[in-house]
This record gives C-alpha cells, structure tokens and sequence, in this order.
C-alpha cells in the first residue's frame, strides 16, 4: 500500500502494479494527445467540406444569375426569381458585366473572390 500511495503522491513506480498503472497512464495520456489531433483534422475537413459547398452553392447562383442576364432581365426580376438580396445580385450583376456576352462562370467566381479578397 505505501508504495502505491508513493506513487500516488508522484514518486516513481516500483511495484508490479504500480508500474502496470503507470503504464495505462501514459497510453491514456498519449490517446489524449492524439484525439485532439484527430478532432483538430476533423474540424480542417468539416471546414474544407462546408467550403466547398459554399462554393458550389456560389457558383450556382451565379450561373442562374447568368441565365437570366442572357435573356435581358432586370436585376430587380433576377433578385425576385433567385430569392437574393438585391445588393448580392447587383453586385454579381455587376462584376459579370464585365464577361458578357459569355458570362464564364468560373472567371467570374475568381473576380468576385479577388475583390473580397
């Protein structure tokens, strides 16, 4: 019992027992270390998924946006029909202008994310 208690208070394991606890202490700790780890990776991964969602969803919308301005709407109308803000549309409208008559999706994604940047 007082090597035990020894070891309790932080003195060295010196016994079969306290040598097998001290042991199951250092795997917890070390399971401990790489848990954090593997959450703190989790978390990056969970981002980078939401984030390309985002830009999914981003693109998508500017490729509606597109459609509509090939076919001389309003922004006013586009907004309505995209269930947009107005300021967000005009904004997209705006940039795409500067791609038309094609209006390439993508190389207008990259000009809206230079200007955010």
């Amino acid at each position: 019992m007082k090597v035990f208690i020894d070891y309790m208070v932080g003195k060295a394991a010196r016994s079969n027992l306290t040598s097998r606890i001290d042991m199951k202490v250092k795997e917890a700790i070390e399971k401990r270390f790489w848990r954090k780890e593997y959450m703190t990776f989790k978390e990056q991964m969970d981002q980078e998924f939401n984030r390309g969602i985002e830009l999914e969803t981003d693109k998508h919308l500017i490729e509606q946006i597109c459609k509509k301005l090939k076919k001389d709407k309003s922004i006013n109308i586009i907004a309505e029909e995209v269930e947009e803000p107005i300021e967000k549309v005009k904004g997209i409208c705006d940039i795409a202008a500067g791609f038309a008559p094609d209006y390439d999706v993508e190389k207008i994604y990259e000009a809206m994310s230079s200007n955010k940047a």
